[in-house]
């Protein structure tokens, strides 16, 4: 399962198995970055991707690149070493997760 959760607070689901980079490249908005210490999601192993350059992209003002504080929640849930997130945030788990 793939989801997205976005600035705005909402989360998009996918069911479509493993994402090609191109497909992550998209959903996250930018360059893929794993989000170190990010394991659990909904109660299953997952790993967290954002955009790489996402927090230049906000600096810059780049639509779509908000403060995503969702994300942000989660991520510090899992490790503590978080720090801001912008932008979508990518989860991956069960096949979607395999080979990433």
């Amino acid at each position: 399962m793939i989801y997205v959760i976005h600035p705005d607070g909402t989360t998009t689901e996918y069911d479509e198995g493993k994402p090609s980079l191109e497909r992550m490249q998209q959903l996250v908005g930018g360059y893929v970055r794993k989000l170190p210490h990010f394991t659990r999601f909904k109660e299953t192993v997952c790993a967290a991707y954002v955009d790489e350059d996402g927090n230049v992209k906000h600096a810059s003002g780049h639509h779509g690149f908000g403060v995503n504080n969702t994300a942000m929640g989660l991520w510090q849930a899992n490790s503590p070493h978080s720090s801001r997130l912008v932008g979508n945030m990518v989860i991956l788990t069960g096949e979607s997760k395999k080979g990433w």
